[in-house]
């Protein structure tokens, strides 16, 4: 008990004192782009920090994170055509509440200056992410138009650049599976077969060759299609051999 009330009254000494002087008041006004980096990576640092030391605690306080308070900065740098902030809003905003037409108009501004930028720059993974996990209704990027982007980026790819093509493909498949219609599930299932038979061989061409059994014979109200193997004692049997009976089935395994 006694560790504890030490370790909140630190922290509260802590907030105290840097709470004097707020981020914006450092900043100052008009901050440029390179001064709001330069600070945030001191904060962030000084987060990681906390959080070590916090771990080695039995009650531990979470320090909260900086990127709310640093937000506002870098959305402004965002808007402004900063290409560093707009991927800082994109793989940050998560931690931030925007009411959600702000935040999807901010997050449709970033990832269409950004898909237009040269790939060389790092930019093409975190657009894929963005559209692959955004799966806020309240925020999240229209289903048409995160299929044009995708497929622009899919076109200025490079021919031999198999496992990228499949990532854009495979993403494609996850925007209209969020859809949950009828005609989304069957265009995702095309995508899906597309995906499969193009690129076979990279990662996400075997994902998708899983799924596509998964969409065709293991949805619910579907028969379960029919598969051998050993009993615990090494005895050959099918399902088929139940076929008529209550059946219990587990399933196990270990890694």
């Amino acid at each position: 008990m006694a560790n504890r009330f030490l370790t909140v009254l630190i922290w509260a000494i802590f907030t105290a004192s840097a709470g004097a002087q707020s981020v914006a008041d450092k900043l100052g006004p008009n901050p440029t782009f390179e001064e709001i980096q330069a600070l945030y990576e001191v904060y962030f640092q000084k987060w990681v920090d906390d959080m070590s030391a916090q771990a080695s605690l039995e009650h531990p306080y979470w320090p909260t994170t900086p990127d709310v308070e640093f937000f506002p900065f870098f959305q402004s740098a965002a808007e402004d055509g900063v290409a560093e902030a707009m991927v800082w809003v994109l793989e940050n905003h998560g931690e931030v509440e925007l009411p959600g037409e702000e935040m999807r108009d901010l997050k449709i501004h970033c990832v269409n200056a950004l898909h237009e930028l040269p790939f060389e720059d790092g930019h093409f993974q975190t657009i894929i992410n963005t559209i692959f996990f955004d799966w806020n209704p309240e925020n999240s990027i229209p289903w048409a138009m995160a299929d044009r982007i995708l497929r622009q980026m899919d076109q200025r790819l490079p021919s031999d650049d198999d496992e990228n093509h499949a990532l854009v493909l495979y993403t494609r498949y996850s925007v209209q599976d969020s859809r949950m219609t009828s005609a989304a599930d069957r265009f995702a299932l095309l995508i899906l077969e597309r995906l499969a038979e193009t690129y076979p061989h990279t990662r996400a061409g075997e994902i998708a060759s899983g799924l596509i059994i998964d969409k065709r014979f293991l949805q619910v109200g579907m028969k379960a299609p029919i598969f051998n193997g050993n009993d615990v004692d090494g005895n050959p049997i099918s399902l088929s051999d139940y076929r008529g009976k209550v059946t219990y089935l587990v399933f196990w395994g270990f890694w």
